[in-house]
């Protein structure tokens, strides 16, 4: 049971990372490791009843307890466990928890519109539950949190599989003091009850402040009394776990205990600065009893005791991916499709959200690049429809959203509709291609890690500087570059000239989808030329539905888009002058 609690959050803490939660867990050491039951029934409960959670909170944490109920059986074997979700949430008012788990049902009016949702996923788990002889409970008031408890009885297993058993009591844990540096209050207090279980003596400080002053006042490195190991949070306000490291060190303080880097951000986040900092291991949150307790016994019995964060963690098979780029303009698909197959992934291109849904319907995609803003259906609609589809015995597609906003909010909006992460275009090549690897990899799909050769930036070219940024962004590729700037002058005139006849008609909506794709057009060289800023006050124009002084935007518009075809006709002519 312990492990499948933590092995189905594992595929959630992504999630809950973007939204800056902290997902926690504590599993009672009463609750048994195995036991009989439909283990892909209880992995979609977690995952829907969490999963809404993460989605209703703002702020603060996701807290799931395991634990077993005083219900009495029958059968002495039947254990009633009780799966707790406890959010910092909005909270729901009385009247609607009786409404809740009915199908198609939210809450009240503003919270439809702000969190859109089908509303099965908690009448779903009703139905699961109750075939499953148990229970769901909701205690909540408005703007206080939430709580949902699920009691199933479940039967105690037997192990099936003969695998070494180990005592959580063994030598090198009993009395060793602990110092746990984490400013989330439950995340300590989950932590120190899970050590003080295994017969070790932890101590705690919330801030890294209050962390040196207990270091300052530890008795010496010789001592029995001195601490052992130091589990420090890698995200804290104020001085994050890397500078409290560095200011330890600095301090002259750093203790020879084994260091243990925490975090809820994913490894790869921080695997420069866990490569030049004395970090003996990284461990993610939600923190697995299994992991916490496997990097204790390599630490503390001095079998594996790693300086840095090795390349362990770097994947060791090559895969290309099968990857859906649904983008509705030409140059960015011709962008993300040479840069994706150069990396060796096959790419199938949609040109808006209903043929990306359709193409997921008829294709095993490892993951999707989802523009927001498409016509006939945009980017939240399909990836809201392809999370409502999916199978979820089955890992989540990872989702990719693209977008050329970067207003306050847009990435939550994003993350809402069920994207796995955000880029914000023009697409830089290495960012993408990172991404691509971190995704597919946490999703269990596939290694992406192809080995390329890179290209280098050719100081020859003596292209302007302004223009330094794209070519990088392409990944160094001058031929791909060159092919860009040809698209780009035989496609501004006809865009131009449509947008000005559907502004002339006072089609706004038509008007706008013609404004975005000039944009695009213009920002895979730059976001910072001239044409970039008129078309930012000709969008809000055309939102406005105002005609006022469109006229003179649109010819400045116009001149500036000619001026730019001259420029990158002037660097593709010196590019394509030197032998490639």
């Amino acid at each position: 049971m312990p492990n499948l609690v933590e092995q189905t959050l594992k595929t959630l803490s992504l999630r809950a990372h973007q939204k800056g939660l902290e997902l926690i867990s504590h599993i009672s050491p009463q609750v048994p490791r195995y036991v009989n039951g439909d283990k892909n029934r209880i992995r979609q409960i977690i995952v829907n009843v969490v999963s809404n959670a993460i989605k209703f909170t703002e702020q603060g944490e996701v807290f799931v307890d395991v634990s077993l109920t005083d219900d009495e059986t029958e059968n002495d074997q039947i254990n009633s466990v009780n799966i707790s979700v406890l959010d910092t949430g909005i909270g729901i008012s009385k009247e609607d928890q009786t409404r809740i788990f009915s199908p198609f049902t939210q809450v009240d009016a503003s919270t439809t519109r702000n969190y859109v949702g089908t509303g099965l996923g908690l009448a779903i788990c009703q139905e699961i539950i109750s075939r499953m002889d148990g229970r769901i409970e909701v205690t909540s008031e408005p703007g206080e949190g939430s709580r949902f408890d699920i009691i199933i009885p479940l039967e105690s297993g037997v192990q099936t599989v003969s695998t070494p058993t180990r005592s959580i009591t063994i030598d090198d844990f009993h009395g060793a003091r602990v110092l746990i540096v984490d400013d989330n209050e439950t995340s300590l207090r989950t932590l120190k009850s899970t050590l003080e279980n295994w017969s070790m003596c932890p101590e705690t400080a919330t801030t890294a402040a209050e962390a040196m002053q207990k270091l300052k006042d530890s008795p010496r490195e010789d001592s029995e009394e001195s601490y052992r190991v130091l589990l420090v949070d890698g995200l804290m306000p104020q001085m994050d776990g890397f500078e409290f490291l560095e200011n330890m060190k600095k301090d002259g303080i750093l203790p020879e205990a084994s260091l243990m880097m925490l975090s809820s951000a994913d490894r790869m986040m921080f695997e420069t600065r866990c490569e030049s900092a004395p970090v003996d291991a990284f461990i993610e949150k939600p923190i697995s009893q299994s992991t916490l307790m496997d990097t204790l016994v390599s630490l503390l019995s001095g079998r594996v005791r790693p300086k840095t964060f090795e390349k362990r963690i770097r994947p060791t098979k090559y895969e290309p991916l099968t990857i859906l780029v649904a983008e509705d303009t030409p140059v960015n698909q011709k962008v993300v499709e040479q840069i994706l197959r150069k990396r060796g992934h096959n790419v199938i291109l949609a040109n808006n959200g209903r043929e990306a849904l359709d193409l997921y319907y008829e294709n095993d995609f490892d993951l999707i690049l989802m523009d927001m803003q498409m016509p006939t259906m945009d980017g939240l609609q399909a990836t809201k429809a392809i999370r409502n589809i999916e199978d979820p015995d089955e890992p989540l597609i990872p989702i990719i959203a693209l977008t050329a906003h970067t207003m306050k909010g847009d990435r939550e909006r994003c993350i809402d509709a069920g994207a796995s992460d955000y880029l914000s275009k023009p697409v830089d090549a290495e960012a993408l291609l990172d991404m691509i690897e971190k995704l597919a990899r946490r999703s269990g799909r596939k290694s992406t890690r192809i080995p390329t050769k890179t290209d280098k930036p050719r100081d020859e070219f003596a292209i302007p500087e302004k223009f330094h940024g794209a070519l990088q962004r392409m990944g160094n590729d001058a031929v791909l570059f060159c092919e860009m700037i040809s698209m780009y002058c035989d496609d501004f005139p006809q865009l131009f000239e449509e947008l000005q006849t559907e502004v002339a008609a006072e089609n706004w909506e038509t008007a706008g989808h013609h404004a975005h794709r000039l944009k695009g057009l213009v920002y895979s060289f730059g976001t910072s030329l001239p044409p970039c800023e008129t078309i930012l006050v000709i969008e809000q124009k055309i939102k406005d539905q105002g005609s006022q002084l469109l006229d003179s935007l649109l010819t400045r518009y116009e001149n500036e888009l000619n001026k730019l075809k001259d420029e990158l006709q002037d660097v593709r002519g010196k590019i394509q002058s030197i032998k490639m």
